[in-house]
């Protein structure tokens, strides 16, 4: 597995990234994060952002299940659990998002999602420490850093990439997207990942 360790230290050299790429991967079990070395549970419901916001500026490993997040829609965007029907009614959202029921419904509907069923937990780690083998990576970075990393993805094999935004949502237009896409996804850092998760 070295190559992650290449991998990142070369992102971080080449694009000046002041954080830790992050590996990510699904888990069939929660049992699975046990076999993880050094890996940290929460002690309280978080929101995922501040799990990548430990990982990628303090260095942790970390783990967690549907129990672990306080937001039904961190568990619902992970595919650790359905999105409940206050969620999907719209209600959740236009709570204090939009100014309707319906645009909040409507929100939902473009909200990307993993479906459920297909694992227990997610793990995350510094890219460095190939801790497990990633099924995807994240990094933060200023625009000038994230277009250079664009450059970068299409200097062969060119396709224009496209990116969504949902709105109040970057970890599903990241995270979630790019897991449907099986393709890199942009996106820009939303109130709560701002708020919970400290991104500039």
């Amino acid at each position: 597995m070295a190559k992650w360790k290449d991998l990142s230290g070369s992102l971080r050299d080449l694009l000046r990234l002041r954080t830790h790429p992050v590996a990510l991967k699904f888990l069939p079990e929660a049992k699975d994060l046990e076999k993880i070395e050094k890996l940290r549970r929460p002690r309280h419901q978080v929101l995922f952002c501040q799990l990548v916001t430990a990982v990628r500026t303090f260095g942790m490993t970390m783990g967690a299940q549907d129990e672990d997040l306080l937001s039904p829609a961190c568990s619902g965007m992970l595919g650790l659990s359905p999105r409940p029907d206050f969620v999907m009614d719209g209600r959740f959202k236009a709570a204090f998002w939009f100014e309707s029921q319906t645009d909040g419904k409507q929100f939902e509907r473009n909200f990307p999602v993993i479906p459920t069923g297909k694992h227990q937990a997610v793990a995350l780690a510094p890219l460095g420490q190939e801790r497990f083998e990633p099924a995807m990576i994240l990094f933060y970075g200023t625009p000038a850093q994230m277009i250079l990393a664009v450059n970068g993805l299409q200097w062969k094999d060119y396709e224009p990439l496209p990116f969504h935004c949902v709105g109040e949502g970057a970890c599903a237009d990241a995270i979630a997207r790019c897991y449907l896409t099986r393709k890199p996804s942009l996106s820009i850092p939303s109130y709560g990942e701002r708020t919970y998760g400290h991104v500039a």
